[in-house]
């Protein structure tokens, strides 16, 4: 094999593997009827395979900047969530 193939099949590799984990992540994985192996719903993604994404972002130097607008989804799910500084008493009891 070629340098040139090896580094294509690594590509593609790469590629397969970002694109499993975004779907498995994003659909969940497939729960299969065992007697005629049709799809018949979808169950959450397992920590591990979120902890795998993670890895793989973190070994590709994948980063987002606190800034960037990939976080407006999340800083507009959270803006009407209470926090200790709204001005209401907030004593908590043991």
């Amino acid at each position: 094999m070629t340098k040139k193939a090896a580094m294509d099949l690594m590509d593609q590799l790469h590629a397969l593997t970002a694109e499993s984990l975004s779907k498995i992540i994003a659909e969940g994985l497939p729960v299969i009827n065992k007697e005629t192996g049709e799809v018949v719903g979808y169950e959450p993604a397992p920590a591990s395979y979120i902890s795998a994404a993670i890895k793989f972002l973190k070994d590709n130097d994948v980063t987002a900047d606190p800034g960037s607008d990939r976080f407006d989804p999340l800083t507009d799910a959270l803006k009407d969530l209470p926090t200790l500084d709204d001005g209401e008493d907030n004593t908590y009891y043991n």
